[in-house]
């Protein structure tokens, strides 16, 4: 059992691997490095952190963005040049992609200060050239897979970057876990109220088979898992201020229990009628099975019968299936946070993926919280096989 988790774990740690390699690769199609550093440089309002261009340019390059470009664009004769400066001007023309550290290293013999001569000379005499209007500095594309190296190196060590549009300077891991918590409450309330619900509906439908209330349950389920939970969720939106309730997300500092109660009910309709079915037609093949028969032979009436054991023998299906709904929960989530304008990582998803100026690594981060959730489920659903039936060994050959 032991070594059949064991590699069900690096089965997982592989696929995430793979998604999250394939995620970052696409995704460096559509965002251009340039303009990832020139988001980061432009702050999105007058509280947003101020970084200049050339900081944006060193951030942009310590972080595998793309690699800094210094470009002449006026004529130096124009300039009174120091004999410093004119050494700076001489090494960018032979080559433009040098570092500061590396233009220092160069010219380091011949440089000329009052002060002890290091590399924040160099520093200094870029930044003044830039503020006159001599020099130009910029990111330039780096080879794909170079860029996926560096972010693969840098993931495995825990960095994944910073925010470059939504929280410009910010740890993406800081803010996924700001939202994390609504999410999973969002999530986790669904499955409490589906899980019992469903079973209920479901048992009641198959033991008044082919009766007017089966007839009730079975039109209420085709409805339910035909009609999505946005629409559910806007139904409910419309109808807010009869039912007191609020017809957004409250800010985070304001958010009550009532601000759960319209997307919870909007995520535990379908995953209810989804059980109601499974769980109503596993109970009616047990219910008329040879051995069910035996025991109400034997005594038992049909309530104790259907709990005893038909109940117990059609878990196998029933509970993987709880499991796994908790998936379509959460991915089912990713709409009603939007429409609802519920804080969660979903909508934290869908804003850093904008087409106009999508934040790469923030994404990145919501795309490894949802496919972590996912194949831990996908786990613990291959589990539940052994737990609710013990005679399914896990691993046997």
């Amino acid at each position: 059992m032991l070594k059949y988790i064991l590699k069900r774990v690096v089965l997982i740690i592989f696929t995430l691997f793979i998604i999250l390699s394939l995620a970052y690769i696409l995704m460096q199609f559509t965002v251009d490095p340039h303009q990832r550093m020139y988001n980061y440089y432009i702050p999105k309002s007058q509280e947003s952190k101020d970084f200049t261009l050339e900081q944006a340019v060193e951030y942009g390059v310590r972080e595998g963005w793309g690699q800094r470009q210094l470009e002449i664009i006026a004529n130096e004769d124009e300039f009174n040049l120091s004999e410093n400066e004119k050494l700076v001007i001489a090494e960018i023309k032979k080559d433009a992609l040098l570092t500061n550290a590396e233009i220092f290293e160069n010219t380091k013999d011949k440089l000329q200060s009052t002060q002890a001569v290091d590399v924040t000379l160099v520093s200094k005499l870029v930044t003044g050239l830039i503020t006159k209007g001599l020099l130009e500095v910029d990111l330039v594309r780096i080879p794909i897979m170079e860029r996926y190296f560096n972010w693969l190196f840098n993931a495995i060590q825990g960095k994944w970057g910073v925010s470059a549009v939504l929280e410009i300077g910010e740890n993406p891991w800081v803010l996924v876990t700001e939202y994390i918590p609504y999410t999973i409450r969002l999530n986790i309330l669904p499955l409490l109220i589906s899980t019992p619900l469903g079973f209920l509906f479901g048992i009641i439908a198959a033991l008044r088979k082919n009766k007017p209330i089966d007839y009730v349950i079975s039109l209420a389920v085709m409805i339910c898992i035909s009609v999505p939970s946005f629409v559910f969720v806007t139904l409910l939106m419309i109808n807010a201020n009869k039912m007191g309730l609020p017809i957004q997300f409250s800010p985070a500092d304001k958010v009550t229990w009532k601000d759960y109660i319209i997307p919870t009910i909007a995520l535990s309709v379908g995953p209810i009628a989804s059980l109601t079915r499974i769980t109503r037609a596993e109970l009616t093949e047990v219910l008329t099975s040879e051995y069910l028969l035996l025991a109400r032979t034997k005594g038992l009436n049909r309530f104790q019968a259907t709990l005893r054991h038909a109940l117990r023998n059609s878990l196998l299906p029933l509970v993987p299936s709880i499991i796994g709904s908790f998936v379509g929960i959460m991915f089912g989530s990713l709409v009603i946070e939007q429409i609802y304008g519920v804080k969660g990582v979903g909508q934290l998803l869908i804003n850093s993926i904008n087409k106009d100026k999508p934040d790469h690594d923030v994404a990145m981060v919501t795309l490894t919280f949802y496919t972590v959730i996912n194949l831990i489920t996908i786990l613990f659903v291959d589990l539940a096989y052994g737990v609710v039936d013990p005679r399914i060994r896990m691993g046997a050959r």
